[in-house]
């Protein structure tokens, strides 16, 4: 696809739907992307009487409407990214971060982001096969955290290892010491 500039001659570039759109540029060192997710919930109050009359109320709820919008620019000391996440049923920031990757094996991100702590945990939630996660996931771990987080690989293993400011989601700027995940 071509797309242009305001007053500018037609850029070359192309324009893709792989897990949400994204922008790409010819050479391929700039990438925007945006994608979107829903998750909604049936909730049945129902109670059945001695009479087989029902009672309550039966919905659906929406339980999730996230907005990603995300970028990347390749440069000669490496990958420069970042990414916002937004709720939009309950209007807040979910994830902020920008990312600096200086190879394919080592990462360095500062921002809010999910604390590594189980494979399921660092699962997205449109790729669960479940609508929910374990609910012991909940009560033992944190959720999300602000602070830094170093990431990467070597071989078949991986590692994660962060310090944050220790509020179990992330939410509470305070001056508790920090913790590393």
């Amino acid at each position: 696809a071509q797309v242009a500039a305001y007053g500018a001659e037609e850029v070359p570039s192309q324009l893709d739907y792989d897990d949400g759109y994204q922008w790409l540029s010819e050479d391929g060192d700039y990438q925007l992307g945006v994608r979107g997710f829903t998750q909604l919930r049936f909730e049945s109050q129902r109670r059945w009487a001695a009479n087989d009359a029902s009672t309550g109320d039966s919905t659906f709820v929406l339980r999730r409407a996230r907005l990603e919008l995300s970028g990347r620019r390749d440069a000669e000391v490496g990958a420069i990214g970042f990414r916002v996440v937004g709720e939009l049923a309950e209007p807040r920031v979910v994830d902020a971060a920008v990312e600096w990757a200086p190879s394919d094996r080592i990462r360095l991100r500062l921002g809010r982001g999910k604390v590594a702590m189980t494979h399921a945990h660092l699962t997205a939630a449109e790729r669960l096969r479940f609508g929910e996660r374990p609910a012991v996931l909940d009560g033992l771990g944190w959720d999300r955290d602000v602070g830094i987080q170093l990431s990467g690989e070597r071989g078949r293993s991986r590692y994660w290892v962060g310090l944050g400011n220790g509020a179990r989601t992330g939410a509470a700027l305070d001056r508790r010491p920090a913790l590393v995940a």
